[in-house]
């Protein structure tokens, strides 16, 4: 997992596949996760992007 940010905005990159996070109020950054038709490796990456908001809550959230 590699986290790059752009200015108030930037991605996660997992296996080469960029998730948008942008900057929220209180100095949190949203990490856009896509809905409709689900892939299984979707799965595993939702799992990667819920493990890094778990362990960082007060800067991370999910959409």
């Amino acid at each position: 997992m590699r986290v790059v940010h752009e200015g108030r905005g930037g991605y996660v990159e997992l296996d080469g596949r960029r998730y948008a996070i942008e900057h929220v109020e209180g100095g949190r950054f949203c990490v856009h996760f896509p809905g409709g038709q689900r892939h299984a490796w979707l799965d595993d990456d939702r799992a990667a992007l819920e493990r890094l908001v778990a362990s960082a809550p007060g800067t991370w959230s999910l959409a």
